[in-house]
């Protein structure tokens, strides 16, 4: 039956697509991020849907009237330039056997993320793949959020097969970075019964990051809580109703799961720490010995590479964090571009909050909204191998995107909430201004 479904919506997803190639990149963003065909069985899980859905919107884009430049703007340069590296680590890797399968991986979600920026033209099109992202991870982490009311907190949440949240670490960051994009949805709906929706969903999201029992997540969460607290307008309103999520929901957590987040500040003495340590300390030695191409993307899991660029034996693992994957992977010049693409967007978020109109005006509430979904994500990211997560990278071309309609004038954008379908379909592109 799941497969049955899933065929169904999937056809679905490319029979629009004819009608507006922007459908294709939010099917690809809903197929990578939630990778429904990996929960069936047999034929459908192994189709290369992804594949099918990105060559039929490739030439429905070129058959289209949509514009077919990508625009101009320091986040497509920062992206170029990364690319390049990330190439560049490729070609010079220690050893191509090991690097090939996540360069290939990272390649065609850089090159998916390029195209993004070129489709998704309007207020619509942003709040539309600001749902799918919602919608994606969301599905996961309520069903993670019911798992753990229901087992008591006993067990760990993990995450989804055939996506980047798949233990429980990875679940625990995804689910805290989608916290603030369901509270900008919650502030943008106008209908009753969605908000309603969204209001379940962030609470079973919230306590799914519990139930991960992940100290990285959790240590995002309370950056959230506090992000949020701080940007928000109405702070009495939001520390009321996170008290009275957050007591309740941590108390009704095991003893287990409160040992276990009492280790946060004891993290020299854990031995997980200590591997990470270990694996930071690798992927260091690899980048400084080779500080222009780095070793290629995941060499440094491999115990006889590692002994080779360090003199102590350090046991090889997997680096644990955004920034260490990037610096033993691709070199010190690498890891710059890429500290470079988060800053820039943080910053781009921050002039958007500056110029709006209002601080409810969808994009100030937006830019808001990202920018504490950025932060979790970098702070939960540094002991995190997700580097090549596809969510964090579409948050950040919705800010760029965002930042281009506000440069326009008014009457060029899609103003109000979202319509019927009917309207997204109709909706025409605005072509994008250099920013």
């Amino acid at each position: 039956m799941r497969a049955l479904v899933t065929l169904l919506v999937f056809v679905g997803v490319l029979l629009l697509t004819f009608t507006g190639p922007y459908v294709g990149a939010l099917g690809w963003a809903w197929l990578s991020l939630m990778a429904p065909h990996q929960n069936t069985w047999g034929t459908m899980a192994t189709l290369p849907l992804n594949l099918i859905l990105t060559v039929v919107t490739f030439f429905v884009w070129l058959l289209s009237p949509e514009p077919k430049k990508v625009p101009g703007s320091i986040l497509t340069i920062l992206l170029s330039i990364f690319l390049f590296f990330l190439v560049a680590s490729q070609l010079f890797s220690i050893a191509p056997e090991l690097s090939t399968e996540p360069f290939s991986r990272f390649v065609k979600v850089l090159i998916f993320i390029v195209f993004c920026q070129a489709i998704i033209t309007s207020r619509l099109r942003v709040q539309a793949m600001i749902w799918v992202i919602v919608i994606s991870v969301g599905y996961y982490s309520v069903k993670g959020g019911l798992f753990t009311l229901a087992t008591g907190g006993g067990y760990h949440v993990m995450g989804a097969v055939g996506t980047m949240m798949r233990d429980n670490n990875q679940m625990g960051l995804a689910a805290v970075t989608i916290l603030p994009l369901i509270y900008f949805l919650y502030q943008t709906s106008t209908e009753k019964f969605i908000r309603y929706g969204l209001a379940g969903a962030g609470a079973l999201t919230f306590v799914c990051v519990l139930g991960t029992q992940s100290r990285g997540a959790f240590v995002a969460l309370v950056v959230m809580a506090a992000m949020l607290w701080w940007k928000s307008k109405q702070r009495l309103t939001l520390a009321v109703v996170a008290l009275l999520l957050a007591v309740p929901a941590i108390a009704f957590m095991p003893q287990d799961w409160k040992d276990r987040m009492g280790t946060i500040s004891e993290a020299s003495e854990d031995s997980s720490f200590q591997g990470r340590l270990d694996a930071w300390y690798i992927n260091y030695q690899i980048a400084k010995a080779r500080p222009l191409t780095g070793g290629g993307l995941r060499v440094a899991y491999e115990q006889s590479i590692a002994n080779k660029y360090t003199r102590d034996l350090r046991k090889a693992r997997a680096a644990h964090s955004i920034y260490f994957e990037i610096l033993g992977g691709m070199g010190f010049l690498a890891l710059g571009v890429y500290l470079a693409i988060f800053g820039n967007a943080w910053f781009t978020a921050q002039r958007i909050r500056k110029q709006a109109q209002s601080p409810k005006s969808w994009q100030y509430q937006f830019a808001t909204a990202a920018q504490v979904s950025l932060a979790c994500f970098m702070v939960g990211g540094a002991a995190l191998s997700m580097e090549m997560w596809e969510g964090y990278l579409l948050v950040i071309v919705m800010i760029d995107v965002t930042r281009r309609l506000q440069a326009q004038p008014p009457g060029n954008s899609v103003r109000g909430a979202l319509p019927h379908s009917s309207s997204f379909v109709a909706n025409k592109p605005v072509r994008p201004s250099r920013s």
